[in-house]
């Protein structure tokens, strides 16, 4: 069954060999630092968010990307008319943009950056060149990306009971012993630093065995191959001429 978080605190302390968790701790916070270590440890497979169509804003060039995004795993123009879509660096996507070239509509580059909200916090956002000038179109561009940890808010004290931590319940023995590992880490860091127990449990047996299920989510079956589509030829639509080979 799901891990809660009262769970989670149990779990806190523990290892931590206390009856109920210290005021200057901050329990959700301990939750949310072990949460951040276990997405970044591997590029999993559960993390792998179903495609989001993004819209195409007239005279904006810039696009929202969905509140848990992580990584751009990758993204296409759903416009037929389109002949390509690249996903650049933002070096490149910032030459371009400063740049005198002139490209047509029906070839669009993209490229992940990051701006503070209202907050203060850096939140990424999807650049677009050239800018649209286009109608709006609400579902111009579909991407796939990848999410980070889902972090827990300070209201999850108030239901710890009913508050479920967001990872699945395979993953459940790794995280609870990185949680363990991050509660030793900042509070007996004398013993041994966070880092230190980190790099001992992402070379465990426990973690290869969790890197070994989370590949099975989606097994690698080779490219597909056959069906109704490879009948139908490949045409693409150039906007410039191409001279006829036989004429002198």
């Amino acid at each position: 069954m799901p891990m809660t978080v009262a769970e989670g605190l149990d779990t806190i302390m523990a290892a931590l060999g206390m009856r109920s968790l210290d005021a200057r701790l901050s329990g959700v916070g301990i939750l949310n630092d072990a949460g951040q270590l276990l997405v970044n440890s591997h590029s999993w497979q559960w993390l792998h968010r179903p495609r989001v169509d993004l819209p195409f804003v007239t005279d904006q060039s810039t696009l929202e990307l969905p509140t848990d995004f992580d990584e751009l795993i990758s993204a296409e123009h759903k416009e037929a008319l389109v002949n390509a879509f690249n996903i650049v660096d933002p070096a490149t996507g910032m030459a371009l943009r400063t740049s005198q070239i002139d490209v047509t509509s029906y070839q669009y580059y993209a490229w992940v950056t990051y701006q503070n909200n209202d907050d203060g916090v850096p939140t990424p956002r999807l650049e677009l060149w050239p800018t649209p000038a286009t109608t709006t179109d609400e579902g111009a561009i579909s991407i796939e990306y990848r999410a980070g940890w889902t972090r827990l808010g300070t209201t999850a004290l108030e239901h710890a009971d009913q508050t479920v931590i967001p990872i699945p319940e395979w993953l459940i023995p790794l995280f609870r012993r990185i949680l363990r590992a991050t509660a030793k880490g900042w509070e007996e860091e004398d013993e041994a630093a966070i880092e230190v127990r980190y790099q001992s449990i992402v070379g465990s047996q426990l973690f290869l065995d969790a890197q070994d299920r989370d590949g099975r989510v989606v097994a690698t079956v080779g490219e597909l191959d056959g069906g109704a589509a490879q009948s139908i030829p490949l045409v693409r639509n150039y906007d410039y001429p191409v001279a006829d080979p036989t004429s002198s």
